[in-house]
């Protein structure tokens, strides 16, 4: 797992106000990563597994929020891109090359297309 996520992180959104990231190892090759943030003027909080599933040779999350969504992503790693997929929204994170931060570009699956939902940018603190 890349050593770029374990971090603590501080994320803006484009459209949305700042939010707070907090990434803990937990143990290899799994990661824990809980958050505590605002959408526009709703909290949003949750835990979410990332962990490795060697049948299948690929990555997989366990999503939980406050608003009760759970959704489960599979994952997969190109370089410097993260991509995380479930039936109704999709995630691209790309790290910076100077490893400071990390690119998120989140869709939505509506009507049979893909379309956008946010943007939003984690920097290291």
């Amino acid at each position: 797992m890349s050593s770029h996520f374990v971090w603590y992180w501080r994320t803006v959104s484009v459209a949305e106000p700042a939010t707070s990231l907090r990434s803990v190892r937990s143990r290899k090759p799994s990661l824990l990563h809980q958050w505590d943030a605002l959408a526009g003027t709703r909290e949003f909080k949750g835990t979410e597994i990332i962990g490795y599933d060697e049948a299948n040779g690929g990555y997989f999350t366990r999503f939980f929020d406050n608003a009760g969504f759970h959704p489960e992503y599979t994952a997969t790693v190109d370089g410097a891109a993260w991509k995380f997929v479930e039936p109704s929204t999709r995630a691209t994170l790309t790290v910076r090359e100077d490893g400071e931060q990390i690119e998120h570009v989140w869709e939505w699956f509506q009507d049979g297309e893909w379309l956008p939902l946010c943007e939003r940018t984690a920097t290291r603190r």
